[in-house]
């Protein structure tokens, strides 16, 4: 009875085929490009804050002027 269990199982559960190159790329590719949008997303931000303190700190001194 034991064979006839291991046969089934086998049968289930066919063997894995090992990935091609193609394979690999389209698993990796998702991170890869999930990882960059993420990576641009912070520099963006990253961009957009510096540019902001400098155009605060550039027109400071003219804040009791009455110009802005």
């Amino acid at each position: 009875m034991k064979k006839s269990c291991k046969m089934k199982m086998q049968e289930i559960e066919p063997e894995a085929e090992p990935l091609s190159m193609f394979g690999y790329i389209m698993k990796f590719l998702p991170i890869a490009l999930s990882l960059v949008v993420c990576l641009m997303s912070a520099g963006y931000i990253f961009i957009r804050i510096i540019n902001a303190k400098r155009h605060n700190e550039r027109w400071a001194d003219y804040d009791e002027c009455g110009i802005i």
